[in-house]
C-alpha cells in the first residue's frame, strides 16, 4: 500500500482531528501502542515521514490499519507474533486492535451528539461528507452499517410479574407445546395498537419467531406471538428461519445462561427487513444470536418484540461504560478472544448485550467464565 500525506487529509485524518480534540488521553494511548508494532519504524523510516511528527506518523499507520485490509493485517501479525512465541508482539497487537475499537465507538458516540455546525447530524450530512472527503473507506457505509447493525427499540406486551402471578398455568402449557395455551395468553396481553406501526414503518419486512424447525412438541409462545403481531401488523411470518440448537434456558443459572448459546440456521434474503420476536428475555442473548445471525447472512433486522422481559433483558447493547469496565479487568485480552471464539462474535465484547455484560463485570463471575473456557469443556447446549 502507497500512502502519502496527501491521503491523511481525508477520511482517515478527519476522525482523528475529532478525537485528537475532543479525547487527547484516548488518541495519545493509542499513539504509544502504535509504537509497539514494527509498522511504526516502517512508516518513519519513509522517505516523506522523516521529518514527521508522532501524530502525522499516527495518522499513517492507523489509516493503513482502518483500510479495507486492515483486519487482515492485524489478524497476521497476531498469529505470525503468537507462532514465534513473541507475546510482547501479540499483546502489543492485540491491545492496538482493541484501542481502534475504542476510537470507533467514540467517533460513534461524537456523531450522535454534535456536528460542525452545532447541531446533531442528520444521515444526509453525513453521506454529504462522505462524497468528499473519503478515500481509505467510505463513511457513508460506516453510517448506514451503524444504523442497520444497532439494536432496534424492542416492544414489550407486559411484565414477567404479571404473566407469572395472572397466566402461570396458560405459561407452564404453552411452554411444554400446547399451542391452544399459547394463543389464550398472547391474546390476553396483547395490544393490537401497539404492533401496527411495524407494518407501517417496514411493509416489506418479515417477522422470525425463535422456534425450532419442528414447530409442534415446543415452546409455542413465540409461534402464536408472531401469529397475532402479523395479524395487527399486515407483515408475514417467515419460515425458513430456525433454531437449530436451543438453549433451554429456563430454570438455567446465571453462568449456564451466559455459556449457552442458542444456535440458527436457515435462508436470509440478502438486504430483506426483518422483525425478531420470543416470549421472554432475561440476558437477551437468544435475540441477540439471532439479530447477530440474520445480520451476518445480509438481513437487517429493524424490529423486535417480547411478550415480556426481565430488567434491562431488552438492551443488546453494552453500554461504553460496561465495554470500559471489561476491558479493564481484561487487559491482555485472554477473556475478550475467548468469548469471540466461543460464541463466534467477531467484535468480541462489543457483540454482547447489556444484560451478559452485566454478567461479567460482576465480581467473580469473568474468573468463573475463564475457568469454564481453560477446562477444555465442551460447548453447552442446554
Amino acid at each position: 500500500m502507497d500512502y502519502s500525506i496527501e491521503d491523511l487529509k481525508k477520511y482517515s485524518k478527519l476522525w482523528d482531528d475529532v478525537v485528537m480534540e475532543a479525547n487527547p488521553k484516548l488518541w495519545e494511548r493509542g499513539v504509544e501502542l502504535m509504537k509497539e508494532i514494527p509498522l511504526w519504524e516502517e512508516t518513519a523510516n519513509q522517505d516523506e515521514f522523516l521529518t514527521a511528527t508522532d501524530d502525522e506518523i499516527a495518522h499513517k499507520v492507523k489509516s493503513i490499519l482502518c483500510d479495507q485490509n486492515g483486519q487482515e493485517i492485524l489478524d497476521k501479525m497476531k498469529a505470525e507474533s503468537k507462532a514465534k512465541g513473541d507475546f510482547k508482539q501479540y499483546r502489543a497487537w492485540n491491545l492496538l486492535e482493541k484501542w481502534l475499537g475504542e476510537f470507533w465507538d467514540f467517533v460513534k458516540s461524537w456523531v450522535s451528539q454534535r456536528s460542525f455546525t452545532g447541531t446533531k447530524f442528520s444521515n444526509q450530512e453525513i453521506k454529504a461528507i462522505s462524497l468528499e472527503d473519503i478515500v481509505n473507506k467510505t463513511i457513508l457505509d460506516f453510517v448506514a452499517a451503524q444504523e442497520k447493525a444497532s439494536s432496534p427499540k424492542c416492544l414489550i406486551c407486559t411484565s414477567y410479574q404479571h404473566i407469572r402471578m395472572a397466566y402461570d398455568d396458560l405459561h407452564r402449557q404453552a411452554k411444554a407445546g400446547d399451542a391452544e395455551a399459547a394463543d389464550q395468553l398472547v391474546s390476553a396481553v396483547f395490544n393490537p395498537n401497539k404492533f401496527k406501526q411495524f407494518g407501517l414503518d417496514h411493509p416489506n419486512a418479515l417477522i422470525v419467531p425463535v422456534a425450532a424447525k419442528e414447530r409442534t412438541g415446543h415452546n409455542q409462545l413465540p409461534i402464536q406471538f408472531a401469529k397475532h403481531v402479523a395479524r395487527a401488523s399486515g407483515l408475514k411470518v417467515s419460515d425458513t428461519i430456525y433454531q437449530s440448537v436451543k438453549a433451554n434456558h429456563t430454570g438455567a443459572s446465571k453462568l449456564d445462561r451466559f455459556l449457552s448459546i442458542p444456535k440458527f440456521d436457515g435462508e436470509v434474503e440478502p438486504d430483506r427487513e426483518y422483525i425478531i420476536l420470543d416470549d421472554h428475555a432475561t440476558q437477551g442473548g437468544t435475540l441477540n444470536a439471532l439479530r447477530t445471525y440474520i445480520q451476518r447472512k445480509g438481513g437487517y433486522v429493524v424490529g423486535m418484540a417480547t411478550i415480556d422481559s426481565s430488567a434491562g433483558g431488552t438492551n443488546l447493547e453494552a453500554t461504553q461504560k460496561q465495554l470500559q469496565a471489561l476491558r479493564k479487568l481484561d487487559p491482555d485480552g485472554e477473556l475478550e478472544d475467548a468469548i469471540k471464539e466461543h460464541y463466534g462474535y467477531p467484535r468480541g465484547f462489543e457483540d454482547l448485550t447489556s444484560n451478559q455484560a452485566r454478567f461479567l463485570t460482576t465480581k467473580g463471575n469473568a474468573e468463573e467464565v475463564m475457568e469454564y473456557f481453560n477446562s477444555e469443556k465442551p460447548t453447552l447446549h442446554l
